[in-house]
């Protein structure tokens, strides 16, 4: 049998082939993901087991989250303290609402001070710096999981 033709896979591909799915073989020594995803529990400790789309869902997920595009030049997640703190310095108008209206704070978040919205009866919301909007949409955008 060649590599894509154990009984397991074919099931996988017919699934899957509904999805317009393409498979790329990894040896067993790089494919350390599928070892990760194969010893997910197949039910939870109240008794619900997990379905087939939830499975599913999960390699998704993780798939989506392994192989991230890149931010920036730095490469780090987007919504990393570190990140939002960085273009904050850069973004004058958000310096200055602060300032300005009483509705914009400043928050700390470990060592990081970012900038938050705060409206009344409501948690606060980061806010995050105009530069980083358009790289936003576009890193979410790419990622596979955006779906």
């Amino acid at each position: 049998m060649t590599k894509f033709t154990t009984q397991r896979v074919l099931r996988w591909r017919l699934l899957l082939d509904e999805f317009g799915a393409t498979l790329h073989y990894k040896t067993e020594s790089t494919n350390f993901i599928a070892d990760a995803l194969s010893r997910v529990p197949i039910s939870f400790p109240d008794g619900k087991n997990l379905t087939l789309s939830d499975m599913l869902h999960a390699c998704i997920l993780a798939d989506g989250l392994l192989v991230n595009p890149g931010f920036d030049e730095a490469h780090m997640h987007p919504f990393h303290f570190e990140r939002i703190s960085f273009y904050r310095n850069r973004d004058r108008w958000l310096q200055g609402v602060v300032n300005s209206r009483g509705d914009y704070h400043r928050q700390s978040y470990g060592s990081m001070t970012l900038v938050t919205y705060n409206k009344e009866h409501e948690e606060p919301k980061i806010c995050v710096p105009n530069e980083m909007l358009s790289q936003l949409l576009k890193y979410y955008h790419d990622i596979p999981a955006h779906v």
